[in-house]
Parts: C-alpha cells; sequence; structure tokens
C-alpha cells in the first residue's frame, strides 16, 4: 500500500543549489547547468556564486586540512615509490656546479602549492640524491629565505649557493673499527692529574646545563684504569669510549689548537668512535650507552655535523626507552644514586634530542604526555640541578612550539594566531619562573655571567624567535610577490607589528649577551650553542630590517653579530666560518633589494615594498612612525637614517636602535642616558630581563585581532610555495 506523502522514485528531487529562475520561480531545479526548465525554454541559466564568506570554528578547517594533508602525502609516496630513482618528477639532475644548491630550480614556483615538502637537488658528486629543509631548522631558514629572494630578484643566479653549508664540510674524520677480539690502543694516553684536569673543564662547561656522565663513578673508574688499564679496558669497553669522548671534550674546550680547520682533542674522539661496541651489546649497559651516545651525538653537533648528531641521540632515546627512564623509576628497585643518575641522563638525553630536532627540523618523536619522569621544583634544588631543570622546561617549550606552529610543508596554518597566543601565555609563565630562579640561585656580583643562567636567558629568547619565524617568511613570500606584481603592500596589524617587533627584541639582546660573553672571555667556541644563538639571531635582523623593512636595527647590533662570529672565526671555530659565509649571502640579497628599491624611487616609481609599516622607535614614551632614506652605496640605511636618529641620543634608552623594552613598555630597571657600553655591562639582570608582561600584552592583543578578523576573505597565497594555504586577515590591518 502506497503513502500518499512518499515522494515517487522517478520524482526528481530538490538541486542542492537551484539556479536563480527556478528560485525565483520555486519550482524544481535539476541543479545542472544548465538546468532542465532554461535549456527548454532556451533562457539564460545562472547560479548564485558558491564561494561565499563564512565563519567555521578554527577546529573544523584544521580537521580539513589535516585529511587534504594526509592525502597529499599518500599521492606523495605512491608518486616517489612509482619513480625507479625513488624521486619525484621534480627532482631530477641538472649539470650544476659542484658545490651548488639549486634552490632556485629545484622546485616549480607554480606547482610549489601542491608540494608537500621543501627539497632541494643534492651536489652531483653525492650518493645521496637530495636535501630536505626542516621547517625549523635555521640553516633550513636562511637557505628558504635566499631562495625567495633570489626568485624575484632579476639577474640573480644561483651560483652563489655555494655559500651554504652541509653536514661535513667543517671537519672530515674517518676511523678503522677496532673489532672486539683486537686490543685497543692505549698509547698516547695523558696522565692521570691531567685527565682529572680534563673531566673538570668538562663539568664546568657542561655540569650544569648537562649531564652526560656520573662524575663519582667516572673519577672512581678512571682510577682504576690508570691503575690496571688493560685489565680496565677488557672488562669495560664501552666505560673506556667514554673516558676517550671526555678526554675529547676537554682538549676541545681549551681549544689549545687555535689554528682554523684543526679541532684540538679530534683524535680522542676518532679512538672512541673505533672501540664503540656493536649496538647490541649496548644494551647490555644502558645507563653507560645512553651517557655515551649522549656524548657523541653532541660531539658531531660540535662538529657541524647536525644530522649525525640527530642520529645518534635518537639512538640514545630509544634505549632509554626501552630501559623506562622516561618514567617514575622505583628507588626500593634500584637505589637513590642509580635512580637519580638514570633521570639525569633521561634528561640530558631530553634535552638534546629537542635541541637537534629543531637544529634538523624534524618533528618531536617522543610527546611530553609520554614521559612521567618528574622534576623537582628549581627553587627547592641546588644551582646544578636549578639550572638542569630549567632547562628542562625551555626544551619542553621547544616542544610545544614544534608540534605547534610549524607543519610538514612549512605552511603558515590559520590556527597559527590561537597557537602563538598559547605559546605566548607560556613564555610568561616560564619567564617569571626563571627570573625568581635565578634572581634567588644566581644573585651575586660574582656569578651574573653565570654560565647556567645567561645559557637560559638565550634559550629563553631563542624560544621566541623559534616561534615567529614562520610568519617572517610567510611576510618575505607575500611581500616580495606583491611587490614583483607591483601591487600596494597591505598594512600589518598592530598586534603583527608587536609580534615582529618583540622577535626583533628577542635578536637584538641574545647578540648583547653574547658580546658580554666575548668581552668577558666567556663566549663558547667549541658547543654549538652560542654559534646557534647568534647565527639565529642576526638572520632574523637582516630579514626584518634589510629585508622587509618593519622594524628599525641599529648598525652596532649588526655589526656585534658579525663581531661575534669573526670572534669565534679567529679562535679556530670553522662552523663560525661557514655561518658567517651564509649571512653573508644573505646580506648581498638585501643590498640587492635596497637597490632595487632606489632604482624604482629614481625613476619615478613607488617604493612598493614595505611603503605601509615603516619602522617604529620609542622616543619620550611615544610609539612614532619613521620614514627613512637609503644610502645608495651600500644599499643598506645610511648613517644619517632617521631610523637611528634616537638610538643614537641618550634619551632612547635603546640598544643599538631597537627599543631596550619591547614596544609599549618601559622597564622600571631601565637607565636613560645609557651608552651601548653600558648597556653591555656585566650586570645581565638588570638590562636583560624577561618581561613577562610584554608576553602577556601581545597575547591579548593578538586575541583582540582575532575577534575582529575576517578569516579567509581576500587573503590568498596561490602558487606561493611553502606559504601556499597561508591566509587569515588576521595579518592586515582594515585601514589600509
Amino acid at each position: 500500500m502506497s503513502t500518499p506523502n512518499r515522494r515517487s522514485d522517478n520524482e526528481p528531487k530538490r538541486a542542492a543549489n537551484a539556479c536563480q529562475r527556478c528560485r525565483h520561480s520555486k519550482l524544481k531545479c535539476s541543479g545542472s547547468q544548465p538546468c532542465d526548465r532554461c535549456r527548454r525554454r532556451n533562457k539564460e541559466c545562472i547560479f548564485d556564486d558558491k564561494e561565499k564568506r563564512v565563519v567555521v570554528t578554527e577546529s573544523y578547517l584544521d580537521t580539513l586540512r589535516r585529511a587534504a594533508q594526509a592525502v597529499e602525502e599518500t599521492d606523495l609516496h605512491e608518486s616517489m615509490m612509482a619513480s625507479d630513482a625513488g624521486l619525484g618528477p621534480n627532482m631530477v639532475e641538472a649539470p650544476v656546479s659542484e658545490r651548488n644548491l639549486d634552490t632556485a630550480e629545484s622546485v616549480d614556483p607554480v606547482t610549489q602549492r601542491e608540494a608537500p615538502s621543501f627539497f632541494l637537488r643534492n651536489r652531483p658528486n653525492k650518493r645521496r640524491r637530495w636535501l630536505y629543509l626542516g621547517t625549523s631548522s635555521t640553516w633550513s631558514f636562511n637557505i628558504r629565505a635566499v631562495s625567495i629572494i633570489q626568485e624575484h630578484l632579476p639577474g640573480v643566479g644561483t651560483d652563489e649557493d655555494n655559500a651554504f653549508s652541509l653536514d661535513g664540510d667543517a671537519y672530515n674524520f674517518s676511523w678503522k673499527h677496532v673489532g672486539p677480539e683486537e686490543k685497543p690502543d692505549l698509547s698516547r694516553l695523558p696522565s692521570l692529574d691531567f685527565a682529572i684536569y680534563l673531566t673538570n673543564t668538562v663539568k664546568f662547561h657542561l655540569g650544569g646545563l648537562l649531564r652526560l656522565f656520573d662524575e663519582e663513578d667516572f673519577l672512581k673508574q678512571l682510577h682504576e684504569f690508570y691503575a690496571e688499564a688493560p685489565e680496565k679496558v677488557g672488562s669495560s669497553r664501552l666505560w673506556y669510549t667514554q673516558y676517550l669522548l671526555v678526554l675529547a671534550f676537554g682538549k676541545g674546550f681549551l681549544n689549545s689548537n687555535k689554528t682554523l680547520g684543526a679541532l684540538s682533542g679530534s683524535e680522542f674522539f676518532t679512538r672512541a668512535m673505533s672501540v664503540l661496541p656493536n649496538t647490541s651489546e649496548l644494551h647490555e649497559e644502558p645507563v653507560l650507552a645512553v651517557e655515551v651516545l649522549a656524548l657523541i651525538a653532541l660531539y658531531f653537533y660540535c662538529l657541524d655535523m647536525r644530522q649525525t648528531a640527530y642520529s645518534y641521540i635518537g639512538q640514545a632515546l630509544r634505549i632509554a626507552l626501552v630501559d623506562g627512564m622516561h618514567t617514575n623509576i622505583p628507588v626500593a628497585l634500584l637505589g637513590e644514586k642509580l635512580t637519580e643518575r638514570c633521570s639525569n641522563v633521561w634528561w640530558t638525553v631530553y634535552i638534546l634530542d629537542r635541541t637537534l630536532s629543531s637544529a634538523v627540523g624534524a618533528p618531536i618523536s617522543v610527546h611530553d604526555d609520554d614521559i612521567k619522569s618528574k622534576l623537582a621544583p628549581p627553587q627547592q634544588s641546588s644551582q646544578r640541578s636549578a639550572t638542569l631543570i630549567l632547562h628542562v622546561k625551555l626544551s619542553r617549550l621547544i616542544s610545544q612550539i614544534l608540534n605547534e606552529l610549524y607543519s610538514a610543508d612549512g605552511s603558515l596554518e590559520a590556527s597559527y594566531l590561537s597557537k602563538i597566543r598559547s605559546v605566548l601565555r607560556r613564555l610568561a609563565s616560564i619567564a617569571e619562573e626563571l627570573e625568581g630562579t635565578i634572581n634567588f640561585k644566581f644573585k651575586s656580583s660574582l656569578e651574573t655571567l653565570s654560565k647556567g643562567a645567561t645559557h637560559l636567558r638565550l634559550l629563553y629568547h631563542q624560544c621566541i624567535i623559534l616561534a615567529i619565524r614562520p610568519l617572517l617568511l610567510c611576510l618575505l613570500q607575500e611581500r616580495l610577490k606583491s611587490s614583483s606584481e607591483g601591487n600596494e603592500t597591505q598594512s600589518l596589524t598592530a598586534s603583527i607589528r608587536d609580534l615582529l617587533q618583540t622577535c626583533a627584541d628577542s635578536a637584538t639582546k641574545t647578540l648583547a649577551i653574547l658580546s658580554a660573553l666575548t668581552e668577558n672571555n666567556m663566549l663558547d667556541n667549541f658547543l654549538p650553542f652560542d654559534l646557534e644563538f647568534a647565527s639565529s639571531a642576526a638572520s632574523v635582523l637582516i630579514i626584518l630590517d634589510d629585508v622587509l623593512r618593519l622594524v628599525a636595527v641599529g648598525p652596532s647590533v649588526k655589526r656585534r653579530g658579525s663581531r661575534i662570529l669573526s670572534d669565534m672565526k679567529q679562535r679556530g671555530s670553522v662552523p663560525a666560518q661557514l655561518r658567517q659565509k651564509e649571512l653573508d649571502r644573505l646580506n648581498r640579497l638585501a643590498r640587492r633589494l635596497s637597490e632595487r628599491r632606489l632604482s624604482n624611487i629614481s625613476t619615478g616609481g613607488r617604493p612598493r615594498f614595505g611603503s605601509n609599516d615603516r619602522p617604529q622607535t620609542v622616543s619620550g614614551g611615544a610609539v612614532q612612525d619613521l620614514q627613512y632614506p637609503l644610502d645608495s652605496n651600500s644599499g643598506t640605511a645610511s648613517a644619517f637614517d632617521p631610523r637611528l636618529e634616537n638610538s643614537l641620543q641618550d634619551q632612547s634608552g635603546s640598544i643599538g636602535g631597537v627599543p631596550s623594552q619591547p614596544l609599549g613598555f618601559s622597564s622600571p630597571t631601565q637607565t636613560h642616558g645609557a651608552t651601548p657600553l653600558d648597556l653591555i655591562s656585566p650586570d645581565l639582570a638588570e638590562h636583560f630581563e624577561l618581561s613577562q608582561e610584554h608576553m602577556l600584552f601581545v597575547a591579548d592583543q593578538l586575541n583582540a585581532d582575532a575577534d575582529d578578523a575576517l578569516f579567509f576573505s581576500n587573503m590568498d597565497f596561490t602558487g606561493s610555495g611553502d606559504m601556499a594555504g597561508t591566509g587569515g586577515n588576521w595579518l592586515w590591518s582594515s585601514l589600509t
């Protein structure tokens, strides 16, 4: 029996989108183009535009984005598997120079939006055919910036891309493995007294920041070794490996050989690698094995071999996980001393894993939710323990930044706005804890330049730079594209300008702290951390000032960065020489852009690039916009650049042209009338305080802008490479 209200199967269903004529007549529309009724009547069939602006939640957009990314990654995997060489169609060999990294032609600009990651051709003499630019790496950031600038500068080729170094360019070591049946070499070892001195040297440089070995146990076994060396080596070759590594670090810190290209202590490192037991044997002594692998990873990082270091710290991490060091090990089972040693080595591996993940641009492999090992409150611990605990907390922040602000394909997602608000609030919380602990644990005129305290400050500012760097690449891509197409650039919202100013402020403070260390002969020439901080800060200042023209940076600040790298180079650091070469390449391209702007102005054109976001400075507590000329000879701001006028006067209270406190805030301890030399005084706590209030202020400003934003309206990065898919009017001011 049929139901009267039931629709007949042959009756056409209502279309999801009816044409205007059918909708106006309230008739059923077939939905085809043209629809059946308009086709029979020979009328024009018009459908309403489906591309209406809608407001949806960020979580819904994230769901769609993850689904699309999964499809793209599947397509990429299938295309790579289908290729006989394991490479996609864009990754073919090309005749390039021996040291060329073909950044401009490695990916077709038109198809970059579909590319799930950023690849480069490797040098033709290498068996490894491609290079992947990890999203969070400083090395990758500089190459991407150079690639984007080159793409928009006519006549600039890639012949100078050899400025960017690869793993193994700084030093080249090889060794022959000594089999388990062979006797290790015991010749040319230092005396017991000198070995103890080298051990204490390593403890001084690393004891607060990292716990790479247990000092008490190591010294006990050291005396046993010098009493009966052959027997000791025969019973524990793994400990002998650790002993050689400690000697290598100690000689490296002393840096007795300042010849460029030579690395003091490297002979002990190669001997250690030659006697390192096989992987299967490492699990027999897991705690010692993790310590040894962490030492190896850090030494490779010192050699500027980031990828090799990342591999070794990954092996150490997995041995630690297998043995449960990431959990709360019961003291009743192992005893208090061994439990503490396991905790120390676990957090050391954790710190190095986060550091190297950021350095190579790899995602975090072990999430913080899976780690159950507890940390004591820093103010209730010793100074050395408090330093390690705060180091762990900053490394956790690095995890959050890498997980939430960086994507596998390098794109800047719309959720970046809400996520960086969370990061800024976390920074504010850590700033309060850092200042409280440093003031409590290091409050002494003799300890204001404590290596642990200064490293924590530098790492804090590096977290800020790391969090904001994705935005810099987005702006660089958009502004250069607008300039090339002759379009007027949009003005940034006030909150985004504050965010960029915060990045510049942290970079400036980083260079100031490193300069203070240099003047006190405390700059670390062997460990890679100070070099990483210096090169990261210098590169973002070049982008913000010389390229984007969004933040005014004084010439003294730029000279400061160059002096730091030069000092490291003069003391024999090959990696510092390579970083300087990379920054010089970026500087040359920035000058080319300046020359292009001057050419546009001289021919009657408008300065299309950066004209709507003039740099700001602080004078008398008020924020002022400044316009500035360029020196036609250097392509940089001239000596009479109005941006720098206040930095040359006493009332500004700024560090080389960048306010010593972020815009909108004046520190109660700020000394007006201070000269640049005064601002690089040993009392870092006075001049480089971490501003909890400013982080909260910027986070609140971003939140206010988000409430007023019209998401995904007229902002489109189609075909703009790594920034493709970036959107959101939260970048742009509505007052343009």
